[in-house]
């Protein structure tokens, strides 16, 4: 058998405490009551396998109520289906709760049948040939990154070397990777996983889970999560919103099939006492698993006494029984009748949690057993159906233990004196910080944790420390934010301890950012800042210095970033930090480039590049190279912005940073769009939109498309730039981001392309008002631009040239010389469409003359001469309306083709608007417009009408040609 074949799917596969119903004596009762449940987690099954999506199911209920007997009897039901469906359970516990990812790294475990005994090698193997025999040979990448974000170490894979600390980027492709996987390895057939305990899951493996369910459109799982109803007061939302998801709630047993229950358990005991059976269901309430315990009880006092065959009850015992009301009092009951040295391993091990291990066992409490002493007292527990051995440890070289109910573990630990839980928890941290040491601090979570409840706070920060790092390098920034306070509020307000302050405090700084928790993110840089001055610490206040200048700048508070900027890059020189003097000069190249300042963003990307190359750091060198580019379009000097731009791609690509793979793609095509070549842009946008939606990166989507919406105008295609538009404004409103009024330029010039003028100076005004809000001058310039185009197609155009005379006095102010060249084509067209023609070709010949001195070959190609008289101008517009109009296949302008003839009504002259398939703002139309003026000039008199001939009487025929045609009429 190869390796490949050991890694297909399995039937009935079990990561953590594996559930079998618990036998009375030697009377294992079956399921009694949960019919319709049964049957809704099938017809739930037959949906996922019906549709191909994923159906969330949380089975909520009380503790012993049945949720874990009702999941492993519906995996009977599945084994006995005709379909084949592959079933996986994993369970959440006390320890996983402690580990960000936990739950997902067992589901990963599961599903590529890895064993805690296994090297990291071959955990590293199986991984890999799993995702690449699902997804293909090249996908190695995808699977590094699927075990790096859940908690395999692959920071040396090549694949993640530069892009170690993105946590961030590492965790939105691993879930859209894991995504993939799912959907492929479910096509074939699909997947029941059962959550186990989902109370006790952390939330970074919630959130996974809710994405999973949320977009698994196409993966045919059923995700069955089983849950205590506490949870839904930690999270409310878990399922809101959801269409695929369902909830079942257990309810008690009714008296009914309580009754019936009682008869399967005591069937050997032939006709019960109405006194016992009444006990029994009273007591009981309808709950299984107190039942359960009751018989239990009844058999340990000798109330019932049981036989191979035959059972029989001591009736005249049930006067002198005292029977516990509560299922808990209940467990107390059968705790304290255990011999005082099974006890006491029950009370250690529930410090550890509902699992733990014979190694820990061995290592607490004041009287230390042997170890044959101890496996005895656990095989007698086993019996005795209260825990129940595992088949594989977490800890290879040590035996795990579970308790057979969550229940009991908690009864046993409340039964603990404070002085012993601390005791014990102190002990509990030392054996589990010797299991650490090879393990990565993947247990310094639930380390910490022992440290704190034994009042050990000094260790306790040290390892909350530890476990913020690790949950930070997984990108679980909540759980990182949790244990770092914890870390800061006990550690001690010493100088020994100064150091690691500030190295918390750092990282405290870093994940309110990426949260955008912005106010809370300055007060901690600025207690930073402070002690790091205090004690003189010219590092650490560069750190805080950068950190203050990224989120005011995420703020928009500019003045107060330059400032902190500022500041950094003087420590830094003070304090020989190239790599944070770099970092802050390529950021503020970048204020620079806001400001339209390409002098000094040249010069402060030229200087940090220069310090990376030393470095040989190519990753900083390759995001200074990318500043440097766009300074190099401000100043128009395009080739050079192109070079630099690929050049950075070039690097990314070899380092698998797709985050600034994308970014440097939407620059590409973002000066693209500049020079008007429109294809280029085009091709480079498509493929960053790809990467951004396959890699779940939002805000990269966002940025793509504000410029892939831009260059589908160009190209004619305005369908889809319209489109592409309301989308972007959709993202945009649903992850609370500022729409770009970017969006309602281009969405404006698309639906004037489409037709739809109203529309348009409505889109124009939006993104107006948005440029003035955000006191941008280039953005209110390119604004006013847009909205005279959309005013010039008003049948009362007269607002037009205000905003083109404001536009083009801002431009000029800027010195953005080819915005302010596209500001005068615009106004050309409008004056010869409807003004002063002969103005207006010569506003033509400027903006044409300008284009080909920048070198905007694509700009200038698309603006011939235009020479001559209006009237002349409608003779070439004559000339061209006996021609075909012909219409593209994107629902975009028609092209004038030089063939056949259209032949307008009678008399009629029919002159025809129309775009040119690259843009619709073809030389013809102004050239039909400029006619258009001239005949009116004459005294004909005109009637107009969009994609349909009409005459002034209302006669003639009604033809349509397309979503941008215009027919105009004159009459002699």
């Amino acid at each position: 058998m190869t390796e490949g074949e050991r890694l297909r799917p399995q039937l009935n596969v079990v990561q953590g405490i594996a559930f079998r119903p618990g036998a009375v004596a030697d009377i294992v009762p079956g399921l009694i009551g949960r019919d319709s449940e049964l049957q809704a987690l099938l017809n739930h099954l037959y949906r996922v396998i019906e549709t191909g999506s994923a159906h969330l199911v949380t089975v909520s209920g009380m503790p012993g109520i049945g949720k874990s007997r009702l999941a492993y009897e519906f995996r009977q039901w599945v084994a006995r289906l005709p379909e084949a469906v592959h079933f996986y359970t994993v369970q959440a516990d006390e320890q996983t709760a402690q580990r960000p990812d936990s739950l997902v790294r067992a589901i990963v475990m599961t599903l590529f049948r890895i064993s805690e005994g296994d090297t990291a090698a071959r955990a590293h193997t199986r991984i890999v040939q799993g995702v690449t025999r699902t997804l293909g040979a090249d996908s190695v990448e995808k699977a590094h990154i699927i075990g790096q974000a859940f908690g395999f170490d692959f920071s040396d894979s090549p694949t993640l070397r530069a892009i170690r600390h993105d946590t961030r980027q590492i965790r939105e492709r691993a879930l859209h990777y894991a995504l993939q996987f799912m959907a492929a390895f479910t096509a074939q057939s699909p997947v029941v996983l059962v959550v186990e305990g989902l109370d006790q899951a952390d939330d970074s493996s919630l959130d996974a889970l809710r994405f999973l369910a949320e977009h698994g459109k196409e993966v045919g799982l059923l995700l069955l999560c089983l849950t205590r109803r506490r949870f839904f007061d930690r999270r409310p939302d878990w399922d809101e919103q959801l269409v695929n998801a369902s909830r079942i709630a257990l309810q008690p047993l009714t008296e009914r099939d309580t009754r019936r229950l009682v008869g399967e358990i005591l069937r050997k005991a032939g006709k019960l006492p109405l006194e016992l059976r009444s006990l029994l269901i009273d007591t009981a309430e309808g709950n299984p698993y107190f039942l359960e315990e009751l018989v239990r009880m009844l058999i340990a006092d000798g109330v019932i006494v049981t036989g191979s065959d035959q059972w029989h009850v001591r009736a005249g015992r049930l006067s002198r029984l005292k029977v516990p009301g509560t299922l808990r009092d209940l467990l107390l009951t059968r705790l304290m009748m255990l011999p005082p040295a099974e006890r006491e391993v029950l009370e250690q091990g529930a410090v550890l949690g509902r699992s733990f291990w014979v190694g820990a066992l061995l290592a607490m409490g004041p009287a230390l057993l042997e170890q044959d002493e101890m496996l005895a007292l656990l095989h007698s527990l086993t019996l005795k159906e209260l825990v129940v051995a595992q088949s594989e440890s977490r800890f290879p070289d040590d035996s795990e233990y579970a308790f057979r109910h969550g229940l009991l573990a908690e009864v046993a630990y409340d039964r603990l004196s404070p002085t012993t839980r601390a005791l014990l928890h102190g002990q509990a941290a030392e054996w589990l910080c010797r299991q650490n040491t090879t393990r990565g601090d993947e247990f310094a979570g639930p380390v910490a944790d022992h440290f704190e409840r034994a009042g050990l706070l000094t260790q306790a920060a040290d390892y909350y420390g530890r476990a913020a790092r690790r949950a930070l390098l997984s990108g679980a920034l909540d759980t990182a934010q949790r244990y770092v306070r914890k870390a800061l509020a006990y550690l001690p307000v010493e100088p020994a301890y100064v150091a690691q302050r500030l190295d918390l405090l750092a990282m405290l700084g870093q994940i309110l950012t990426d949260q955008a928790r912005s106010a809370e993110a300055i007060g901690c840089y600025t207690e930073m800042r402070a002690l790091a001055e205090e004690v003189g610490d010219l590092s650490a206040q560069v750190r805080a210095w950068n950190g203050l200048s990224l989120v005011y700048d995420v703020l928009a508070e500019t003045s107060i970033s330059l400032d902190s900027l500022q500041r950094t890059v003087e420590l830094a020189r003070r304090a020989d930090d190239p790599v944070n003097l770099g970092i802050a000069l390529v950021r503020w190249g970048w204020y620079c480039i806001r400001n339209d300042d390409a002098t000094g963003a040249l010069e402060k990307g030229t200087a940090a590049l220069v310090l990376f190359e030393h470095l040989t750091d190519r990753a900083e060198a390759a995001r200074a190279r990318g500043m440097l580019a766009m300074a190099y379009n401000l100043q128009l000097r395009y080739n050079d912005a192109f070079n630099h731009l690929e050049a950075a791609l070039a690097v990314h690509r070899s380092l698998s940073d797709l985050r600034e793979v994308t970014v440097e793609l939407n620059n590409i095509g973002y000066v693209a769009n500049q020079c008007g070549d429109w294809e280029r842009a085009e091709r480079a946008l498509s493929e960053a939109l790809q990467i951004a939606r396959e890699t779940g990166n939002r805000t990269s989507e966002i940025y793509t498309l504000s410029n892939l919406c831009e260059a589908h105008v160009g190209l004619g295609a305005y369908t889809r730039a319209e489109e592409e538009a309301r989308l972007g404004i959709h993202l945009c409103e649903t992850s609370r981001i500022a729409v770009f009024a970017d969006f309602y330029w281009a969405q404006a010039e698309a639906l004037l392309g489409l037709g739809r003028v109203d529309e348009a100076v409505d889109a124009a005004q939006q993104g107006l008002e948005v440029a003035r809000a955000r006191e941008h001058i280039r953005e209110i310039a390119t604004a006013l631009r847009v909205l005279g185009m959309a005013i010039a197609q008003l049948p009362d155009p007269a607002g037009a040239p205000p905003c083109f005379a404001e536009s083009l006095r801002m431009f000029g102010e800027l010195g953005a010389e080819s915005a302010r060249l596209r500001t005068l084509r615009a106004w050309a067209r409008h004056e010869l469409r409807s003004g002063d023609a002969a103005r207006g070709a010569a506003m033509w010949h400027e903006a044409q003359l300008g284009f080909a001195q920048l070198g905007l070959k694509h700009e200038a190609a698309r603006m011939p001469p235009v020479r001559g008289s209006a009237g002349q101008l409608g003779t070439k517009l004559a000339e061209a309306g006996e021609r075909k109009v012909e219409r593209n296949n994107e629902g975009c302008a028609p092209n004038l083709a030089p063939e056949a003839t259209l032949q307008p009504p009678g008399p009629w002259v029919c002159l025809i608007l129309a775009g040119a398939r690259g843009n619709w703002y073809n030389e013809r139309q102004y050239l039909c417009a400029a006619a258009c003026a001239s005949i009116r000039s004459t005294g004909y008199e005109r009637t107009e009408s969009r994609g349909r001939a009409a005459r002034p009487d209302g006669g003639g025929a009604q033809q349509s040609w397309g979503t941008r045609l215009r027919y105009f009429f004159a009459t002699a």
